[in-house]
């Protein structure tokens, strides 16, 4: 078997897509089994699954996804240079700014804060090119070790439902670990 995997060869029912590690997604973009559009797909349709049974997704961005997915499906079939994560999922926690999108960070008194401006991960991310699905959730400020916040709610364990995902990152971990996209930015104390 090559270094696509055995997920990426079962890539053509939906969701499978969203299942493939970034380095599955780059290969598949070079060999053209794939493109962005079709993962992108994939992605929002799981992470709308994932939402229903575990409370995972705080703004969806996936209007702007599909035209990043867009864009980079015709620059790849163009040849053009387009970064080393081109067409690769990844999900925001709500405390991690994304220009023009709310940040609720979990708390009411945020309610309509927006920033103008991304966070320096975020803006790696997009220069890498990257595509931005949605924000997550996140307990009130980060501050506990579960994901559940007066905005949002709770966010539960998609292995166990009974369970929460932990936190604060915990509509991240839920999200990778439901096979949403492979990356998701989380935050850490210290």
């Amino acid at each position: 078997m090559t270094a696509l995997s055995a997920h990426a060869a079962a890539a053509d029912a939906p969701s499978d897509l969203a299942r493939l590690s970034a380095v599955d997604l780059l290969a598949g973009y070079r060999r053209k089994r794939f493109t962005p559009v079709d993962v992108v797909e994939d992605v929002i349709a799981a992470l709308d699954a994932t939402h229903t049974r575990c409370n995972v997704v705080v703004t969806a961005m996936y209007e702007q996804a599909r035209a990043d997915a867009k864009r980079l499906a015709a620059a790849m079939r163009a040849g053009e240079p387009c970064g080393p994560l081109a067409g690769v999922p990844v999900t925001i926690k709500d405390l991690v700014f994304v220009a023009g999108v709310p940040a609720y960070a979990g708390s009411p008194m945020n309610k309509s804060f927006v920033p103008d401006a991304d966070a320096a991960v975020v803006s790696a991310l997009k220069a890498a090119g990257a595509i931005i699905t949605c924000k997550t959730t996140t307990c009130e400020s980060g501050y506990k070790l579960t994901a559940d916040s007066p905005v949002t709610g709770l966010t539960r364990n998609p292995w166990n439902p009974a369970h929460t995902s932990g936190g604060s990152s915990g509509g991240a971990a839920a999200a990778v670990a439901s096979g949403c996209g492979p990356i998701a930015i989380g935050t850490d104390g210290v």
